[in-house]
This record gives C-alpha cells, sequence and structure tokens, in this order.
C-alpha cells in the first residue's frame, strides 16, 4: 500500500544549473506510473544536521517516504514528475543536489581509520582522491563506465561493501626496511542481484598513493578492449579478473623513504607517519 502520496505546487522542470545532469543520473520512475524515486547523494555518505532538517523539510512537502540506501543516500520515494522542477531547487537551496548518485564518483566507504580502531587506512582518505582524480577525467561521461561501482573498507571487514563491488579495495599494509606503507587490497567483478551474489576476485596489493592511477588504468583497458555494448561485468566474465595482475604490476613497486616519503604517509593522513595501530572495535562490549 503507498503512503501517503504528496500534492506538491506543480513545476516539472527547472532552469536552475545542473538540472539537466542531475534528472539524468538521479530520477528513476517507479512502477506506479507518473511517480519517482530520487536519490540525494551525500558526498562520502555524510550529512550535516542542518541537512537532515532540511531534507526532511523537503521530503514533507516532496516525497511520500524517505528510506536511507545501502549505497550511504538518501531516497525520496513517489515524487509526482510534475514536481521534479521544484524539488530540484528545494535541494539546490540546501546543497543536497550532488548530482551522479549511483556512479562511478558515488563512492561507497566506511569511516575507516578516522575513527574506527579496527580499520588500517583512512578509507575516507582514499574515496576523496579517487572522486577527484575521476572527476578530470574525460572516460567519466562514457555512458558505459558510468555505472561501475567502486566501494572501500579500511580492513579486510566489510564494511564499505568492498566484496560486492565492480571494483573493490580493503585497506593493508607492508613493510619495507623498518618503515609501514599502507596499502589496498584491490578486488574486481564483485556484484549483487537479482538471484546472484558473486564475490570480487583479489588481484593486487596496491600502494594507497597509487590506487587511483590503478583504477584509471583498469577503466582504460576495458574502454579500449569491450566489445559493442559490453558492460563491465561481462567485459570481466570474459577477460577474467587475473588478466589484469600484469597491467598493474609495476605500480606495486615502492621507492624508498628516501626518495619518496608520501609513499609512506596514508591518504588522508598526510604529514603523520602511518603505523597500523589496532584496537577494540566499535562493537566491542
Amino acid at each position: 500500500e503507498p503512503p501517503r502520496l504528496p500534492t506538491p505546487p506543480r513545476k516539472p522542470f527547472s532552469f536552475a544549473p545542473g538540472f539537466d545532469e542531475w534528472r539524468r543520473t538521479n530520477l528513476y520512475p517507479q512502477k506506479q506510473a507518473g511517480f519517482y524515486t530520487v536519490a540525494v547523494r551525500l558526498p562520502l555518505g555524510d550529512i550535516t544536521p542542518e541537512g537532515l532538517r532540511a531534507l526532511a523539510e523537503i521530503a514533507e512537502v516532496y516525497a511520500g517516504e524517505v528510506r536511507s540506501a545501502i549505497s550511504q543516500n538518501f531516497l525520496l520515494r513517489y515524487v509526482p514528475e510534475e514536481a521534479l522542477g521544484g524539488l530540484y531547487e528545494a535541494l539546490l537551496q540546501a546543497g543536497l543536489a550532488q548530482p551522479q548518485a549511483h556512479t562511478l564518483l558515488d563512492i561507497t566507504r566506511c569511516p575507516g581509520a578516522d575513527t574506527c580502531n579496527l580499520a588500517i587506512t583512512h578509507s575516507r582518505g582514499l574515496a576523496q582522491a579517487l572522486e577527484a582524480h575521476l572527476a578530470s577525467l574525460a572516460l567519466v561521461q562514457d555512458p558505459m563506465v558510468r555505472p561501475i561501482s567502486i566501494k572501500i573498507s579500511g580492513c579486510p571487514n566489510s564494511c564499505g561493501q568492498h566484496h560486492i563491488a565492480d571494483i573493490g579495495f580493503y585497506g593493508s599494509s607492508r613493510k619495507v626496511g623498518e618503515r609501514e606503507v599502507p596499502h589496498y587490497t584491490l578486488l574486481l567483478g564483485g556484484r549483487t542481484r537479482e538471484g546472484e551474489a558473486r564475490f570480487g576476485q583479489v588481484v593486487a596489493r596496491i600502494p594507497a598513493r597509487r590506487t587511483p592511477e590503478a583504477v584509471e588504468r583498469i577503466l582504460k583497458r576495458y574502454q579500449e578492449e569491450r566489445e559493442q555494448g559490453e558492460s563491465f561485468q561481462a567485459y570481466l566474465d570474459r577477460v577474467g579478473a587475473a588478466s589484469f595482475k600484469p597491467l598493474l604490476e609495476d605500480l606495486q613497486t615502492i621507492p624508498s623513504y628516501e626518495e619518496a616519503p608520501e609513499y609512506y604517509q596514508d591518504l588522508g593522513a598526510e604529514g603523520e607517519t602511518f603505523r597500523v595501530q589496532l584496537g577494540r572495535g566499535e562493537c566491542a562490549v
């Protein structure tokens, strides 16, 4: 049974900046004719108390219900098609009209070592570095690349859902001499869809600093070698995740501390000496 349906002011279109891109990436038609589910993208999964209050007020006017998503975003459901322009303008005014929801740039990550005692790396820092790097590349406009998912955990536990991502990472460490170097273990080919669940396969362990470059290489190889209309998942099924190992091999070389001290600092914790410090988990009694 549908919730109480909203009756917002009629405004199906908007000339406000960014409306077309937002409409292209953040809207999902519902099976109920005339209604849309709208994704409110939260970069890094964060929202302020002021943002939550604004979203609650917007939802009262424009949506039948609000749900949280596994992607660390919010979903507004039962939004009437005739009100999408007004909704966008309200979200824009509240700072909640980020486009690219559930695309390559919408990276899921756990809090990592920022707050978790079990985390090895600062997964938040990698998510920021990846988004900045990928956003500068023309390939993010490729409609076949856009749906590829990236998910990051700061340790082998799956809080960031790395095991079910097209491209997944979890934090790890490697010693070079007496110093520790932050790394991410790369997995390819994870997925979930109706009737199927598949975990990604481990392909490489890459220094944190080289991880954005590794993702760029993976995406460019897919672009160059895919067949007509072949999705990233179908491409991986055809060539095999292990075939990416030679492509990434040179990225795993670590220079000495004297040559490149930045390798020995984690993304998101620049200026700090990287050292694994594990404690009791957030759920410990």
